[in-house]
Order: structure tokens, then C-alpha cells, then sequence
């Protein structure tokens, strides 16, 4: 595994063996709040229990798998691998599985919750990596959101109607063109290659099957909204302020990005039920246990 940055959490053997979401429930009330910040107990408790109880487990066997990623895409272009701090990795890939547990969850509109969120799950793979499902000529390198969220419609048409961007950090310039045009081109992209596929089930696309059995077909709405999650402290009253400016050659991206992030029609942004300090925080504790037990 590779190093860990920034500030450390100390591990308390009084909160051992709870259970996960005790854990960590556990692990937030000992994290004082912000200023301008109080936290919802009631609704973190909530998503922490949906988190899994091998949830450490997981978290290494991210932690493995994206080194394995990052070594192979530096490869691919010729460079030198540099490893990517631990806790940053899992700062990142715990604050998805926040957002996902708060807002990925299938509408109570579906007639089938499951399938919805099977399908979901399965399409947000798909983007991030088409090789497994054996559509990585047809897909290519396209921007990947880390959620889809859609409708399905009375005939079982399964419209993606927005793609779901999960923001721990400041938006960068690799943000920018994700959210003013990579998702839609990514998205579309997507869609048309799994139209193609004449037996989903056999190229490990299992939902799709199974929404295919039932009449419906996959498309993408006119209308893409890209849903844009950031930590409950971030103040939404001035957007600037969730963009890093110095990270941008070009004045006119910036400004671009800015206006972008105030067109309602476009982008809608929502709060986690988590801070930045919270999720590190947790973050931090986990690295803890995985390195416990991995040592």
C-alpha cells in the first residue's frame, strides 16, 4: 500500500467490535463541529447503516485493485508511476459509498427498486471500466460519472436522466469538462454500445438482461442534468467557492465552469450528510483498522 498525508485519527479500543456503523457513529461524535456546520445525527446514522459490516475489507481490496489501476495506466502512457497517498484513495471511494447510500438509491417510483438499483450499479461499472464487460473497443476512455441516476418509464424504458458527480475536494479543470460536456458524450457513447449487444447476459451485463426481458430499452434524456455532491460545510450561497481557481490555465474555463455552477437547468448540487472533516476523520480511522489487520 502506499503512504498516508495530512493529519492522523488516534484508534480507540472502547468503540471495537460494534458493528460498523456504530463504529463510525462513534468515531463522529468524538469530531468537534465546524463553524456554520451542525451535523444531522439521525441521517448519518442512517447511510452509515448501509454501509457493509467488511466494509475494511473492501476498502482494501480498493485500495489494491487501484494501485494495480494506476501502475497500469502509467504504463499505457509511458510514465512513471506515482503512488497516490492511502488516505486519499480511501477519503475518495468512502465519500462515493456516502453519496451513493444518500442519494443512488432506486425512486420509489420503480416497480422493481432492486433491478433500478442493480441497473444503476451496473452502468456506473460499465463506464469505469467497459473491459470487464468486453465493450472496451466500442466505449473507449470516456469521462465516468460516479453515479447514474434515471427513470423508467410505463412501457420499462429506462431513460438516464442525470449523471452524478461525487466532490470531496474542489473542482478542478478535469471537473470542468466532466460537467460541461464529458458526461453527456460519455453517457451516449455508452448507451449506444449496449443497444448494440444482441445477449447482455453475455457479456456479464445482467441487469441489462433482465430489464431487456421485461420490454425495456436504454436511452438518454435531452435534458442531462449533472448532480454534483459536496460535503455538508461547503457553502452553496457563493459556487466560486467550490472551484479551485489556481488550478485553471485559462481564465476563461474558470469563468465557464463558475457561470455553469449557478444554471440550475444544467447542474443541481447537493450537500452530503457528511463534512470534509468527517469523512477524513472516518477516513482515517478505517486506514487504521486496514493496516491493523494488513500489516
Amino acid at each position: 500500500m502506499g503512504s498516508m498525508e495530512g493529519m492522523g485519527f488516534e484508534q480507540s479500543e472502547t468503540i471495537e467490535n460494534k458493528g460498523i456503523a456504530a463504529e463510525l457513529g462513534q468515531v463522529l461524535e468524538g469530531i468537534p463541529p465546524g463553524e456554520g456546520y451542525l451535523p444531522d445525527r439521525e441521517l448519518q446514522t442512517s447511510i452509515l447503516r448501509e454501509l457493509p459490516e467488511n466494509l475494511v475489507e473492501e476498502l482494501h481490496a480498493h485500495l489494491m485493485a487501484n494501485e494495480i489501476e494506476q501502475r497500469k495506466i502509467a504504463g499505457e502512457r509511458g510514465k512513471e508511476f506515482k503512488e497516490i497517498p492511502d488516505d486519499r484513495v480511501i477519503k475518495g471511494e468512502l465519500f462515493e459509498r456516502l453519496a451513493a447510500a444518500q442519494y443512488g438509491r432506486a425512486g420509489a417510483e420503480a416497480q422493481d427498486p432492486r433491478l433500478a438499483e442493480e441497473l444503476s450499479q451496473e452502468l456506473v461499472q460499465l463506464m469505469h471500466n467497459p473491459e470487464r464487460f468486453t465493450l472496451g473497443k466500442q466505449i473507449g476512455h470516456i469521462r465516468n460519472p460516479d453515479l447514474a441516476f434515471f427513470r423508467i418509464n410505463d412501457q420499462g424504458k429506462v431513460e438516464i436522466e442525470a449523471a452524478g458527480e461525487v466532490k470531496l475536494g474542489l473542482l478542478d479543470e478535469r471537473a470542468g469538462d466532466q460537467i460541461g460536456w464529458g458526461f453527456r458524450k460519455g453517457i451516449q457513447r455508452m448507451v449506444q454500445a449496449v443497444n448494440q449487444v444482441e445477449n447482455p447476459e453475455d457479456s456479464g451485463l445482467t441487469a441489462v438482461a433482465q430489464s431487456r426481458a421485461r420490454g425495456g430499452s436504454l436511452g438518454v434524456s435531452e435534458d442531462l442534468k449533472v448532480k454534483l455532491i459536496v460535503p455538508a460545510d461547503r457553502n452553496l450561497d457563493k459556487k466560486e467557492s467550490l472551484i479551485n481557481r489556481n488550478n485553471f490555465q485559462q481564465e476563461e474555463d474558470y469563468n465557464h465552469l463558475a457561470e455553469l455552477l449557478k444554471d440550475e437547468s444544467k447542474i443541481e448540487i447537493l450537500k452530503s450528510a457528511f463534512s470534509w472533516r468527517e469523512v477524513a476523520e472516518i477516513s482515517y480511522y478505517l486506514l487504521g483498522k486496514i493496516r491493523e489487520r494488513y500489516k
